[in-house]
């Protein structure tokens, strides 16, 4: 709700999930919270993306629920 304390949180919290996926790409947590943050700062086609990969690399509901979410919000905007 405090739009300043967001655009410094944001990018704190995109480069921190970046950096721990790329180590482990297959941790579900880092994909959907990456995902998310990349939604809220606009980036949904980067986000989708990332979901669809995770998909590939290991199916997961949870995965699809974020990327049905992604395109909501992308159509809310």
């Amino acid at each position: 709700n405090d739009p300043i304390r967001l655009q410094t949180l944001l990018p704190i919290a995109i480069n921190y999930h970046r950096t721990e996926l790329n180590k482990s790409p297959e941790n579900l947590d880092h994909r959907l919270y990456l995902a998310r943050a990349l939604v809220i700062d606009g980036n949904v086609e980067e986000a989708i993306t990332l979901l669809e990969d995770g998909q590939k690399l290991k199916p997961d509901i949870k995965i699809q629920n974020a990327m049905a979410e992604a395109l909501i919000y992308q159509g809310d905007k």
